[in-house]
């Protein structure tokens, strides 16, 4: 099974769109409606520097998606696949997502896909 981190999408400028910038949770939102039923769930433990071995001792390789903020969401990966929450093994862009799977104890990066690909 597989586990799917996202980077939050492209916030627009306050001048480009005052009253909505593009949150994590809207960005899961998107991805909800798109490619899932449609429903989201708020997780804890997920903000820009809370910490990534505490959140990923609770993760399972279930097909879910997690979307968050930089740095956190670079740091867990490179922890889930190296041990090092600061190996940098990924440059998230905004919108971005990371497909990572499970092989026993130890985890690999699938895949990566990036917006400016698509």
């Amino acid at each position: 099974m597989a586990m799917y981190f996202v980077r939050h999408g492209i916030a627009l400028a306050k001048e480009a769109d005052p009253d909505h910038p593009l949150s994590a949770e809207e960005t899961a939102q998107i991805f909800a409606n798109q490619i899932g039923d449609g429903s989201v769930y708020q997780r804890s433990g997920m903000d820009p520097k809370d910490n990534v071995k505490v959140f990923s001792a609770l993760l399972e390789a279930d097909d879910t998606m997690y979307v968050g903020h930089l740095p956190y969401m670079g740091k867990l990966v490179s922890y889930l696949t190296t041990g090092d929450e600061d190996a940098d093994v990924i440059k998230f862009a905004n919108g971005g997502v990371v497909c990572i799977e499970k092989d026993g104890e130890k985890f690999h990066i699938e895949w990566y896909l990036k917006p400016s690909i698509c």
